[in-house]
């Protein structure tokens, strides 16, 4: 009878290396969440973000995004509320212009790349 081989329930992976599957982390791109089509990019925790789209800087700008440089958390106002997001987030820019914040788990499960 022959051994079955023992197998890891986890390949071993370089947590410093992007995941095979997912990549690397993704720049500003174009999504859908049912019908809706936006824009989105998620955060990296940094203030200076190279490929952060122009919607995003014009929104630290007028005041309905700011940053918590000491415990890198971002502050989106939306809907008469602040929503603090963390780095990993995602920031999403409807078709009507409005900027909303979404957790990262939230984001995979809604949205869907174009």
């Amino acid at each position: 009878m022959s051994a079955i081989p023992k197998q890891t329930p986890f390949p071993a992976t370089d947590f410093g290396a992007p995941h095979p599957q997912r990549g690397a982390r993704r720049k500003m791109s174009r999504f859908r969440c049912g019908l809706v089509e936006v824009e989105a990019f998620q955060w990296d925790g940094q203030l200076e973000q190279p490929e952060a789209p122009d919607w995003f800087t014009e929104a630290i700008a007028d005041g309905r995004i700011s940053i918590s440089t000491n415990q890198a958390l971002l502050y989106v106002e939306q809907n008469q509320r602040q929503v603090t997001l963390e780095p990993g987030d995602w920031l999403v820019r409807e078709q009507t212009g409005e900027v909303l914040g979404c957790k990262a788990f939230l984001f995979r499960f809604a949205f869907k790349p174009l």
